[in-house]
């Protein structure tokens, strides 16, 4: 089998790079033929390497539809829509490809659609979040070519239950057609160079944009009634974005700056080291449709505190492998800081549990059996 995985960007870390990366990894190792897609510059399929080192292509794909600019953007589109769609039908035949799986939907790619009108390849699309979602809310209005590249897939995925149904409740006519696929973690990478470190250094750690959506705001309201309470140990934040400013501002204003630290985006070895190092690992989400973050701390046995919100309850379950509070409750959050930061044994118990979940159902290995199927019961006839 020879699948055409096509994501909007060529990212060397990512949760929906991860993933995609992941099923390609699988679908190597079990004998199979990958080629990976991204919408680019060039007017023509442009061979490349991916950064992390899949065969590929990119070519321009233009979207129907720019709200900044309407009229250019549709006379763009239906100008070059005949050659664009011929030149990415030609490359599908070329490669012989059997299946496509497109991961975060966007509708530029709505060109894949077009093609099966013509050249029948079963099309699967993997829905992440913001897509559909973006912030945790859904569109106000779903685009007409994004809704039309879902209803020609077939199959839908989601990393949830709980988004696949947040899904379906705007779009009830995919439902014969969607199936949810639990997210993974390469735990072998993850636990590399692990027992050399050994321990941890005494911080908690956090793994999240700054956006509203990860609501680390919440995270930073809570640390004062914390450390009233004996939570002392440095809450350490990776990655950025557009609430950085606001989130150093509120540490500052609410006398806890000395104990937050901001430590920006950072490579993937230094993700892993801090990873294995840490205390406890924190996310308090106000909407997750799945939660990879989460898993990679359990994957390591961490003690996981986060929210009972979106997909996350189905891989945490409240005090047997991890703790969930509800979303938006400062109090709450430092209640469970100050209870598994003072408790040892707790952590521990909390940990092997956490470890023990991903072993048995989160592993590379398992998505990947899934995906397979999803691709396999599809029928490659029909082309």
């Amino acid at each position: 089998m020879r699948v055409l995985i096509t994501v909007p960007w060529d990212q060397k870390r990512g949760g929906v790079t991860a993933v995609a990366n992941n099923v390609a990894r699988h679908l190597l190792q079990h004998g199979h033929d990958v080629v990976f897609f991204y919408p680019g510059d060039s007017a023509r399929p442009a061979a490349k390497v991916t950064q992390n080192g899949f065969r590929g292509f990119d070519m321009r794909l233009r979207p129907p539809l720019i709200e900044e600019r309407k009229l250019r953007s549709l006379v763009a589109f239906w100008t070059f829509l005949p050659r664009t769609a011929w030149r990415l039908h030609r490359l599908l035949r070329s490669e012989q490809i059997d299946v496509v799986h497109i991961h975060y939907p966007s509708t530029a790619l709505v060109y894949f659609a077009i093609c099966g009108l013509f050249r029948r390849v079963p099309l699967v699309v993997s829905v992440h979040g913001a897509e559909l979602m973006p912030g945790g809310r859904h569109l106000r209005r779903i685009p007409a070519s994004l809704r039309w590249l879902l209803n020609r897939s077939d199959r839908v995925t989601a990393p949830s239950r709980d988004y696949m149904e947040a899904v379906l409740s705007r779009l009830p006519e995919l439902r014969e057609k969607s199936v949810y696929i639990h997210n993974a973690v390469d735990v072998a990478e993850l636990r590399a160079g692990m027992d050399q470190n050994g321990g941890d250094d005494c911080y908690s750690l956090t793994i999240a944009l700054h956006n509203e959506k990860k609501a680390l705001d919440v995270l930073i309201r809570a640390l004062p009634e914390a450390r009233a309470n004996g939570f002392l140990m440095p809450v350490l934040l990776v990655g950025g974005g557009p609430l950085e400013g606001t989130l150093r501002e509120l540490a500052q204003s609410l006398g806890v700056d000395d104990q937050v630290r901001f430590l920006g985006y950072q490579e993937l070895d230094a993700i892993r080291n801090l990873l294995q190092r840490c205390t406890l690992f924190i996310l308090p989400s106000r909407s997750e449709p799945f939660g990879i973050a989460i898993l990679e701390a359990m994957s390591l046995g961490k003690a996981v505190i986060t929210t009972r919100v979106g997909g996350i309850p189905e891989f945490v379950v409240d005090g047997q492998n991890g703790v969930l509070v509800e979303s938006d409750d400062p109090a709450a959050l430092a209640a469970a800081m100050c209870r598994v930061s003072s408790d040892a044994e707790l952590r521990r118990r909390l940990g092997l549990a956490a470890q023990k979940t991903v072993d048995d159902g989160y592993t590379v290995e398992r998505m990947g059996e899934r995906y397979l199927d999803v691709f396999e019961s599809l029928d490659h006839s029909s082309r």
